[in-house]
Parts: structure tokens; sequence; C-alpha cells
């Protein structure tokens, strides 16, 4: 399993690039839609983008409401 770099060390590839572009979204004013997440990363179901989502969260990134 791939580890991301600097700011996201503790994060695998997948996870980084969903938290980034959770922020880049929330940057904009947007919440994307797990479907938009799902297709960002090009993952092949919506479950792939929601395993990534609880780790996250887990970890204290993000925090869903």
């Amino acid at each position: 399993m791939s580890r991301a770099p600097g700011e996201y060390s503790g994060l695998t590839i997948k996870q980084a690039e969903l938290l980034s572009f959770l922020r880049e979204r929330d940057a904009a004013g947007h919440t994307p839609s797990v479907q938009e997440m799902t297709e960002s990363l090009n993952l092949s179901s919506k479950s792939g983008t929601h395993r990534l989502l609880v780790s996250l969260e887990e970890k204290g990134y993000i925090r869903r409401t």
C-alpha cells in the first residue's frame, strides 16, 4: 500500500487524493456527492469511496454531518 508524502504522510495515496478533492470543493463552497467523489478518484464503486471517507473520519481529517 503506497503512502502519500508531506502533509498527507499518514494517508494512503487514494485517501490523500480524496482529502485534496474535498478541500478544493470546500474552498469553492461545494459539498460533492459520493458519486462525484467516486468519479474524481476513478473508482469503480461507491463502496470504495465510502471506505475512504470512513478512514479519513477515523483519522480525524474530516467530520461528516
